[in-house]
């Protein structure tokens, strides 16, 4: 059955909580300038990217010109070079609609959108250039060159290089790690943005042995391990969504991390799919963020922009002030690589949640919770999460399944009720698939 959540019942505007924001209302309602109107004309069922310039890091509510409520309201920002990005795909050829983006930066944007049969998709600006990558601090790691085995762990986290995974134990995270290190990638300085009322919790357990309210994926249980989980790494491409029902707002997260099914900490990051529709049109978000559960909620990387489909290969890891990989280091470290776009980014977080056990790895897609409840799940179709391996503080990986000393790998099916929301299979030892089912 698909009950889907009516816009305003789980709050779209869920942004709109941002201190920022509330000051861009603000000077609208005291007349805020207004920039020449945009119009793009996009093709029905097709996925358009939706590009427009304002004040570098600032943050919009997109609305319906009509209606620019909070509850019919979402939420972009603008990266370093001051473009903004969402999606729209209209169900159907159809008259233009009009949206007004409220910014933080005290102006506002009207857009039009034109479905028209025939027209091309449009692609996303390109996000960076030599210029704007001088004037905002934007640095080039170069590509790692000579024998890959050369440099300590170490040293290739002060270089700015993710770590190194075992090519003997974890062969497909090295394969994949090879790959990002191979080629050059630009460093964006991370800007975080706090989302109040949004967080990706602990897995609720339910509908047994392999069910979830929130989460659907696989989890490494290696509880009674004396070497506890230190890191984990995935390779995944951004799930494209697939337009839902009219007036509807869905949610989705897929991500990595470690703690959480066995413990009530998690460390993570991801990138998120949402989704809302209004009169035919669905008009879709992506990006990537970090979070360490109960400290804080959901950290948008909201100067670091993705696309659907974007190659993405991350690392979570503990770790000591100065990088190296340790359980009982106190800090969480986030590297997060569009291999698409050729960027990366990386900070570091004290970890604060009281003790970090290190007794679980997890890939999971979730439904994230919204305003204390459970939303509705986007439809992201189906989603592939590629060398998942989990590495312990003695110098072990482990695959998604084992097998590990003492390890046990769960799969997860996320339920709402009876109702099967998200589920996944394993495809080999170095891929799971993950398919979508329902929206509730």
């Amino acid at each position: 059955m698909k009950n889907i959540v009516k816009l305003g019942s789980i709050s779209l505007g869920l942004g709109l909580m941002l201190t920022t924001l509330g000051q861009a209302q603000q000077a609208n309602s005291q007349g805020a300038p207004s920039a020449a109107p945009l119009s793009f004309k996009v093709p029905p069922h097709a996925s358009s990217a939706i590009s427009f310039s304002i004040a570098p890091n600032a943050q919009c509510s997109v609305a319906p010109a009509t209606d620019s409520s909070s509850a019919k309201a979402f939420t972009v920002y603008a990266n370093d070079e001051g473009t903004v990005t969402f999606y729209a795909t209209p169900s159907q050829e159809s008259s233009a609609v009009q949206l007004v983006a409220t910014c933080s930066s005290g102006n506002r944007q009207t857009i039009e959108i034109q479905p028209v049969a025939g027209a091309k998709p449009l692609v996303p600006r390109d996000s960076s250039n030599a210029e704007t990558d001088l004037r905002f601090g934007h640095t080039v790691r170069p590509a790692l060159t000579g024998d890959p085995m050369a440099l300590s762990s170490q040293e290739l986290v002060k270089r700015g290089y993710p770590s190194r995974p075992d090519p003997k134990r974890a062969p497909g995270a090295y394969a994949s790690w090879l790959r990002a290190v191979s080629k050059p990638a630009t460093f964006i300085p991370p800007k975080t943005v706090n989302v109040e009322g949004r967080h990706h919790a602990p897995a609720k357990v339910g509908n047994d042995p392999g069910g979830s309210a929130n989460w659907s994926g696989y989890a490494l249980s290696g509880l009674g391990v004396s070497s506890p989980f230190d890191r984990v790494v995935g390779l995944w491409n951004v799930p494209g969504l697939v337009s839902g029902e009219n007036w509807t707002t869905t949610y989705s997260s897929f991500w990595i991390g470690l703690d959480g099914w066995d413990s009530g900490d998690v460390v993570q990051d991801g990138t998120t799919q949402d989704e809302t529709v209004w009169n035919g049109i669905a008009y879709k978000t992506y990006y990537p963020w970090k979070e360490i559960w109960p400290q804080e909620y959901e950290q948008e990387l909201s100067n670091f922009g993705v696309s659907p489909g974007d190659e993405i290969y991350s690392e979570v890891a503990m770790v000591d002030s100065n990088g190296n990989l340790t359980p009982w280091g106190g800090y969480g470290s986030f590297l997060f690589e569009d291999l698409t776009t050729g960027q990366y980014t990386h900070l570091s977080t004290q970890f604060n949640s009281g003790t970090y056990y290190g007794v679980n790895a997890e890939w999971i897609m979730e439904r994230p919770i919204i305003s204390g409840g459970y939303p509705d799940l986007s439809d992201y179709w189906f989603a592939v999460m590629q060398d998942p391996y989990a590495g312990t503080w003695d110098g072990n990986y482990t695959g998604y399944l084992g097998p590990g000393e003492g390890d046990v790998s769960y799969q997860l099916t996320m339920y709402d009720g009876n109702d099967a929301l998200s589920t996944v299979y394993p495809i080999n030892s170095d891929e799971m698939e993950f398919i979508w089912l329902n929206y509730h």
